[in-house]
């Protein structure tokens, strides 16, 4: 069943037999485009031998697919049977070969002797030559043989040519013996290596061998994986039953291939099976439905558009059809798409409330990147007309996707400088814009500019800015940006002042004030802070290394700075916060220097400001009853103890305030408070 159906595009054919004695051509002729294939060829001519030993294996990874090769040929007015009937030139390898075939002869001996002196060879071509070319006669000389010979571990490789050719010359033997070998090694590579040739030679003993090919090893893709794809595509009917002959993981990738390309050829007929069998297992469940729709849509993507609504009907289980809608509608206008782009967009379009971008299936979005870099001018265009663009948020993801956008950046910023604005017109210069800072700075620059127009404020812009002055930032880096990008100066100073002072807040690193007030005084100026919540971290981190170093200074300095900006009250508040955060960065200085300056020297507001810092003091730092006894009697002292009682006994708090005179209200409520009476807080 299904046996017409066209072979996938990963499927290799096989046009010759490959018995011993055979001088075929057959899939060797890949090999012809190499730098070695003369020698190769010539090799193969004069041992009467398979090209389809492996040779192609053994000296570039590099080389066309045949298809392409036997176009190449086409082009050139030669023939296959042409090619195998020119002469060839002489070759080292060759005159090498015909001398070791006189020396031992081609028998069980020879085959052995042969390769005792073609291993004791120089690493080369020369070796590698010899070594694929005694495998492939190995194999007709004496295959089991051959095979035992090749069990070393610095063998791998050739070990693994050898069966790869043995299931060329003798599928079942071989794969006998390399089950045989993979379950007394646990050990499945050999396994992996042969399964895209054993369905390609031999479908039927694939099948029969699907209790031990390993394509069911989580996140290991193999040449049995690919083996798979082909027989699902050309015997997906056998490929199912033999699928529910097994149970669990095994069970799920097999019948996940099956049903794909069943889909392929009778998609209606799959999805029945899948709507008709079903299992308790959801996500099982969920996995069948896709395959069947991924392998649809890929074949016949109009067709399946056409039939979208019946398909999401019945949604299998923790699906909506809502999501199961956009995703596998987005999937399907992928197919369109490829061939008639304005067409499946203005679907899209006409259906977008449907096809919702947050939901599209990443097919659809690696889609779209790929016209981005190809043909930005017409992708924008289409997606502009039919509304699209509006709704493209989370849709332009260049990172991570392989997606050089470096040679179109113009015609895209050109394009998207003459549509309207949108959500997904912003994300689109801003991710080109980040991609491009990490070729070419300038690039991202002048697109930004040209993009968004000159002068213009925008995410992209920022996005940029934040990526020319990286993460650790100096004013040295700060002003070689600038200089180098002028244009941007402003938004340059700002963004690194903000980086700078940030920088290092948890762990209390002073900043380098001196150097940053100028600039702080310049975003001043600009009213770039709006409000006191975005001054006052800033004035605090500025503030409280320059009190360090000259607390006179510092003092006069942040006055002048926040007369006229706050009232007076929360102006000498917040002065008093500075000191405090002074006081717990230097407690022996700061408590030194406010001594000397006596607490009569300070505002009431101040030394309530002083708290920010007292209370982090040790226990026995007698500057805690200094500190009390400069506050107002009342209120503001009961709640002191009350806090200090959160990290200091009852016991230290009495011995500290025996040298205070309180009040006799305050000794009341003090005691109440002790006593778990009362709360000021």
């Amino acid at each position: 069943v299904g046996m017409a159906g066209k072979a996938g595009a990963g499927e290799i054919f096989v046009t010759s037999g490959s018995s011993a004695g055979s001088s075929s051509v057959a899939t060797g002729t890949t090999v012809m485009t190499s730098k070695f294939s003369t020698i190769t060829a010539v090799a193969v001519v004069l041992t009467a031998v398979p090209v389809g030993y492996g040779m192609r294996e053994m000296i570039s990874r590099k080389e066309v697919s045949s298809m392409a090769q036997r176009q190449q040929f086409a082009e050139q007015g030669m023939s296959l049977d042409e090619l195998r009937k020119k002469p060839m030139p002489p070759s080292r390898v060759v005159d090498e070969w015909r001398r070791l075939l006189e020396a031992h002869g081609e028998t069980q001996e020879g085959m052995s002797a042969i390769h005792a002196e073609v291993k004791a060879l120089e690493a080369g071509f020369v070796k590698r030559g010899l070594m694929a070319t005694l495998v492939a006669k190995w194999v007709r000389v004496d295959s089991v043989g051959g095979f035992e010979a090749l069990s070393k571990r610095e063998e791998r490789r050739e070990r693994k040519l050898f069966a790869k050719e043995w299931v060329k010359v003798n599928p079942r033997q071989a794969m006998e013996r390399i089950r045989r070998d993979s379950l007394e090694n646990s050990n499945s590579y050999l396994m992996s290596s042969v399964g895209l040739l054993l369905a390609q030679r031999s479908p039927g003993i694939f099948l029969e061998y699907l209790d031990v090919l390993p394509f069911d090893q989580i996140g290991v893709r193999t040449t049995a994986h690919d083996g798979l794809d082909l027989i699902a595509q050309q015997r997906p009917l056998e490929l199912k039953d033999a699928a529910m002959e097994f149970e669990g993981n095994r069970q799920r990738i097999l019948l996940s291939a099956a049903l794909k390309g069943w889909a392929k050829l009778d998609p209606k007929s799959s999805l029945s099976w899948v709507q008709e069998n079903l299992t308790d297992d959801k996500q099982v469940q969920s996995e069948r439905f896709f395959s069947v729709a991924e392998g649809w849509a890929e074949e016949r993507p109009a067709e399946f558009l056409s039939e979208l609504d019946m398909i999401c009907q019945n949604p299998p289980a923790d699906w909506t059809s809502e999501v199961l809608y956009a995703r596998l509608g987005s999937l399907a206008l992928v197919g369109v798409a490829e061939k008639d782009l304005e067409g499946a967009f203005s679907w899209w379009g006409r259906n977008r409330e449907q096809i919702e971008v947050k939901q599209l299936h990443y097919h659809m979005k690696k889609f779209v990147m790929e016209q981005l870099t190809k043909n930005p001018e017409h992708l924008i265009q289409t997606m502009e007309k039919n509304g699209l663009l509006s709704e493209g948020e989370s849709l332009f993801k260049v990172g991570g996707n392989n997606f050089d956008i470096s040679v179109k950046w113009r015609e895209i910023a050109k394009t998207v400088s003459e549509v309207s604005d949108s959500r997904g017109r912003t994300e689109l210069i801003k991710e080109v814009a980040w991609e491009l800072h990490k070729k070419s700075l300038q690039d991202a620059v002048e697109f930004v500019e040209l993009a968004e127009g000159a002068g213009s404020e925008s995410l992209a812009k920022t996005t940029v800015v934040n990526g020319l002055l990286g993460r650790e930032v100096t004013l040295a880096k700060m002003n070689r940006v600038v200089d180098e990008f002028p244009i941007w100066a402003d938004d340059l100073r700002e963004a690194a002042f903000h980086k700078a002072i940030n920088r290092g807040r948890d762990e209390n690193e002073r900043v380098d004030y001196q150097g940053w007030i100028p600039v702080f005084e310049e975003l001043l100026e600009r009213e770039i802070f709006k409000d006191f919540n975005a001054f006052q971290p800033v004035m605090l981190r500025l503030g409280e290394p320059f009190l360090a170093q000259d607390p006179e200074a510092a003092r006069a300095w942040m006055y002048e700075v926040m007369n006229g900006r706050m009232d007076d009250s929360i102006r000498d508040n917040f002065m008093g916060q500075a000191v405090g955060s002074w006081i717990k960065k230097d407690p022996a200085l700061a408590v030194s220097w406010i001594k000397e300056q006596g607490f009569d020297s300070f505002s009431t507001d101040e030394i309530h400001g002083f708290g920010w810092g007292v209370f982090g003091l040790e226990e026995n730092d007698p500057f805690i009853w200094d500190y009390f006894s400069a506050l107002e009697q009342g209120t503001e002292r009961i709640r002191m103890v009350e806090m200090l009682l959160e990290n200091h006994s009852e016991r230290e708090i009495r011995e500290g305030l025996q040298g205070a005179e309180l009040t006799e209200f305050e000794s009341q409520v003090i005691e109440e408070i002790f006593n778990g009476k009362r709360s000021f807080r």
